[in-house]
């Protein structure tokens, strides 16, 4: 028998300023990267890509 296979919808979605600054507030508040995901909405992975991309250290 054959396992069965999810796919997720990969549609590209805008992320506002408004988040993009809320998510900067919520890194400085030391929440974890899945603490801000859940509260904005946004999936971890972009969170941890955006992350990357966009800030040299975050403290632990």
């Amino acid at each position: 028998m054959g396992g069965t296979q999810l796919m997720q919808n990969h549609q590209k979605t805008i992320i506002s300023q408004r988040t993009k600054n809320l998510i900067e507030k919520l890194l400085f508040g030391k929440l974890s990267l899945a603490e801000i995901a859940k509260v904005t909405g946004i999936s971890e992975q972009w969170l941890r890509k955006y992350v990357n991309e966009n800030y040299d250290f975050i403290p632990e």
